[in-house]
């Protein structure tokens, strides 16, 4: 089912989704479209089932198809260029010899489309939805908008099975930890992430290069600069409502940065962030502040060390005051309520002004 492969679905199956990975982003966009090309197919064929079962004339069918969107199951099959279809299909589709100039001129049109819909691709080239999806595949025919949002629905996979949420069926670390943090602690996001794409593909280094030319950067860099706002807020609204459920909260200034998990923040999540995160690391940039302090209190210091000075004593001061809104929180007692809702939990720690992008950003009809 397709929408085994769609993450805010009920049936949503990390397994299948990573059954169908092998080189990156269009595996994923060529499995989706596998299915969709059958079920467009098996919808046509029913409508000749019913068709034929009350003996519906040619000419009613005609009539029907003119107000009608045109039923794709008419349309040839090209042998030995569709995507594999079930048996019972046989009897309603027409296999077809396609000549290679045929072939060409369709693969010349479906290029020349902007983002079509099979049934509108179908249409246009009048070939079945089958071969449609197979020509699309063969010729690398996605948009570099499709393939980015496939790609990014991969990381989401990843995100979510380390923080348990998704069973990939392979051996991806999952931290038994809420908070996920980048450069700080044991375990980062940056390593965890290499970690679960060389778990996740056959072959790391295509894999790799195929994500990262989809998101144009580095999948950890993608994840910190773009992951939130751009795509796991739109990915998330189910009923239209934005849900997301891993939040991405960071300093001022971007010092400090991480994800946390919504379904397991409880009364002690902000104080581990604090103690086991935020205050170890500002015990880090104080000893590397006081470390290159020494280094150029002398003549002619080093121009390196003296910018690597500023930058450390930046982030400190960012931290820093990061902590005390999260010291604020704790004094406050923010936490989740469940019954009450993502949305409505989120806004809550959104007035503190912890989130990467606040939700007025992420919402033009909200403000705080």
């Amino acid at each position: 089912m397709i929408s085994s492969l769609k993450e805010i679905s009920a049936d949503y199956n990390g397994k299948m989704v990573v059954n169908y990975l092998e080189n990156g982003p269009t595996d994923l966009l060529a499995a989706e479209e596998t299915m969709q090309a059958r079920f467009i197919t098996a919808h046509g064929a029913s409508d000749d089932i019913l068709f034929d079962e009350y003996e519906i004339s040619q000419e009613i069918r005609e009539q029907m198809y003119a107000s009608l969107p045109k039923n794709t199951v008419e349309f040839p099959v090209a042998k030995g260029c569709h995507v594999e279809y079930p048996d019972t299909l046989n009897e309603h589709v027409t296999l077809e010899s396609i000549s290679e100039k045929q072939l060409k001129e369709a693969t010349e049109t479906l290029a020349s489309m902007d983002e079509p819909t099979l049934r509108e691709a179908a249409i246009k080239t009048e070939l079945s939805p089958l071969t449609v999806a197979q020509l699309r595949y063969e010729n690398d025919l996605y948009s570099d908008d499709e393939t980015s949002e496939a790609a990014g629905r991969i990381i989401s996979l990843i995100v979510g099975s380390l923080f348990g949420r998704w069973d990939t069926g392979y051996d991806v670390t999952t931290i038994d930890d809420e908070l996920l943090p980048f450069g700080a602690g044991d375990k980062t996001i940056e390593s965890l992430v290499s970690e679960s794409i060389d778990a996740l593909f056959n072959d790391t280094p295509t894999a790799e290069r195929a994500l990262e030319t989809a998101l144009n950067r580095r999948p950890a860099k993608w994840i910190r600069e773009r992951f939130f706002r751009y795509h796991h807020v739109d990915e998330y609204k189910p009923r239209g409502e934005r849900s997301p459920i891993y939040w991405q909260l960071e300093s001022p200034n971007g010092g400090f940065s991480c994800f946390v998990y919504y379904h397991e923040i409880d009364s002690n999540t902000l104080p581990k962030l604090r103690g086991q995160y935020l205050d170890p690391h500002i015990g880090e940039l104080k000893n590397e502040l006081e470390t290159l302090t020494a280094q150029t209190s002398g003549d002619n210091p080093d121009k390196e060390l003296l910018n690597r000075l500023e930058e450390v004593q930046n982030d400190l001061d960012d931290i820093r005051e990061f902590r005390d809104t999260i010291d604020e929180m704790i004094d406050d007692g923010v936490t989740v309520d469940i019954e009450k809702g993502i949305w409505e939990n989120i806004k809550e720690w959104d007035q503190y002004e912890v989130l990467e992008t606040g939700l007025p950003k992420l919402k033009s009809s909200y403000s705080r």
